[in-house]
Order: C-alpha cells, then sequence, then structure tokens
C-alpha cells in the first residue's frame, strides 16, 4: 500500500515538474509578446506625433519655423557655415544655454550676412535720420505628443532710405525675405545693418 502511495507521489511530482517545464516556453512567449506589443503601441505613437506635426504644419502658415521637442541642438555655438532662421530662433530662446555657449554664439555670429524670410511687425523713419527702422519676428512652435507651444522671436532692420520704396507697400504681419549683416546686442536684441529687401 505504501509503495503504491509512494509510486502515486512520484507520479504526480513527475506531471507538477512536467506543466512546469511546458509554463516556461510559455511565459517567454508571453513576455515577448507584452514586450512586442509595447513596441508598436511605442511606434504608432511616434507615428501618430509625426502625422499630427505634418498635418498642423499643412495648416499653418508654410513660413513658421517648427521644430520636434527636443530636435534643438546640445551646443548653440555650432552654427556652421550659414546663420540660419532656426539657429538664430533655437539661440534667442533656449533658456537652458549657458553664458559661455551664449557667447561663443554672439561671436560666431556678429557680423555675418543673412538672408531670412520674417513677419512685418512695423516699419517706421525716424525725422532727423535718413535709417528706415523696420521691426520683424520669427514665430516658430514646437511639437510634442501633446500638441505645440508657440512663441516668436524678434530682429530689428536698419534700412537705408533707398529701400523705401520696396518698403512702402508692407503692411503687418506680411511675409518678407530681407537681408543684412547681424549685430547682436549683449543683451541678446539683434539688428541686421545695411538691410535690403529681397523679395516679398
Amino acid at each position: 500500500m505504501n509503495e503504491f502511495t509512494k509510486s502515486k507521489g512520484c507520479f504526480a511530482v513527475i506531471i507538477l515538474a512536467a506543466i512546469g517545464l511546458l509554463a516556461i516556453p510559455v511565459l517567454i512567449y508571453g513576455v515577448f509578446m507584452m514586450k512586442r506589443t509595447s513596441a508598436v503601441e511605442e511606434l504608432h505613437e511616434q507615428t501618430a506625433v509625426a502625422y499630427s506635426i505634418e498635418q498642423q504644419a499643412a495648416t499653418d502658415n508654410p513660413h513658421e519655423i517648427h521644430f520636434k521637442k527636443g530636435s534643438w541642438p546640445r551646443s548653440i555655438a555650432e552654427i556652421g557655415d550659414e546663420l540660419s532662421r532656426e539657429n538664430f530662433v533655437v539661440f534667442m530662446a533656449d533658456s537652458n544655454a549657458t553664458t559661455l555657449s551664449r557667447n561663443a554664439f554672439i561671436k560666431n555670429a556678429n557680423g555675418r550676412k543673412v538672408r531670412w524670410m520674417v513677419c512685418v511687425v512695423d516699419i517706421n523713419a525716424a525725422d532727423s535720420s535718413a535709417i528706415l527702422h523696420g521691426n520683424f519676428e520669427l514665430p516658430y512652435k514646437i511639437f510634442s505628443e501633446n500638441g505645440y507651444t508657440g512663441s516668436s522671436v524678434s530682429i530689428e532692420a536698419e534700412f537705408p532710405s533707398s529701400e523705401e520704396s520696396a518698403l512702402m507697400p508692407l503692411q503687418r504681419d506680411d511675409w518678407v525675405t530681407i537681408e543684412g549683416r547681424i549685430e547682436i546686442n549683449s543683451n541678446n536684441s539683434a539688428i541686421l545693418h545695411e538691410a535690403k529687401v529681397v523679395a516679398k
């Protein structure tokens, strides 16, 4: 009787061990599928964000500057061969940049000739000067999975009186391409000297 009971016990142990061995690959497969599902969901989320950005960009003014969250360069001092509108917006808007990198940017940027499309804020002429003063802005948006945040950075321009006929037809919120030599002051205000209108 005891031998029969022992046999039943051994058989039960074998059955349990077999079930345990079968459960291991099932468990591994389950973990794999969970990770795969998570990765697919993340990919879908990233695709949805990219699509949302494309859809939003399609309805926005095509001249606005768009960034994806986290796409700004780590060092604003690395301008490259051309000082672009995007470089300038990052410099003006990046609150995490150190004084060292900001000063390096100013040193690398000052005196460069730029040609940018900008949005008109106002244009006026001083009574005692032959120089025409223009105030412009560069609107931008930063997109994330939760939507976007938007703002703009300002830039001034000094035009010679010979540019009056080109500036006269412009109205507020018009977009115009101008060029000039940029100067960024210590207070981070920027101005284009000897500016001229290239195209509207």
